[in-house]
């Protein structure tokens, strides 16, 4: 993904083919059972794409109140396909969440 994105943004993934892609804190790319927090809404409708989040950064991004330096550098934000984010969601998301939706 050299170019910069836009909401037609696709990208190709070994695994899922071509997809959009989604944005994930590293902590949930290997992690199991970390919880897994999404935004209601996108955050620009120009870049309707989805990301998440585990508990820990979710603390963090309370405690700091908005993303800054320190949030996103805690989080070091990965690109991931939107078919490995479905395969990390369910494997992060814990069973009070699976509840609640």
């Amino acid at each position: 993904m050299g170019n910069p994105l836009n909401k037609s943004s696709m990208m190709e993934c070994p695994t899922h083919g071509l997809r959009k892609p989604s944005f994930v804190c590293s902590h949930l790319q290997c992690g199991e059972g970390l919880g897994f927090h999404q935004p209601s809404e996108p955050h620009d409708p120009e870049l309707p794409f989805q990301h998440a989040w585990c508990d820990e950064y979710d603390s963090i991004l309370i405690e700091e109140g908005e993303w800054n330096d320190r949030s996103e550098g805690f989080a070091k934000i990965m690109v991931i396909c939107e078919g490995c984010l479905d395969v990390i969601r369910k494997r992060n998301i814990r069973v009070n969440e699976k509840n609640a939706t």
